[in-house]
């Protein structure tokens, strides 16, 4: 059976810096599209800042299937738990990320 509610694709991601505490940051290329997800792994909410490649400045939110600004510094809040998901275009990269508690 197919789980329709899946946005992300059942592969293996590949973790993005050395850490995954208090964000564990993963992405995976996969039928024409960069799939990236974050995940506070804490109770307070955390700011990211991800360093992105080759960017066009737009990235889809898998969650809300809208389009939104993914400029070359990307500001991403996280709030307590919360996983994010975004689509980007295969050739952009996540070059690194910066983390706020």
């Amino acid at each position: 059976m197919v789980n329709r509610y899946r946005a992300l694709p059942a592969k293996k991601f590949e973790t993005i810096g050395n850490s995954t505490d208090p964000v564990a940051v993963r992405t995976l290329v996969c039928d024409g599209k960069r799939y990236l997800y974050l995940v506070n792994r804490h109770h307070r909410p955390v700011s990211v800042e991800a360093q992105l490649s080759k960017t066009d400045g737009k990235a889809t939110d898998l969650s809300t299937n809208e389009e939104v600004e993914a400029p070359a510094r990307w500001p991403i809040t996280l709030g307590p738990y919360q996983l994010r998901s975004f689509g980007l275009a295969p050739e952009v990269e996540v070059t690194g990320l910066s983390i706020i508690p």
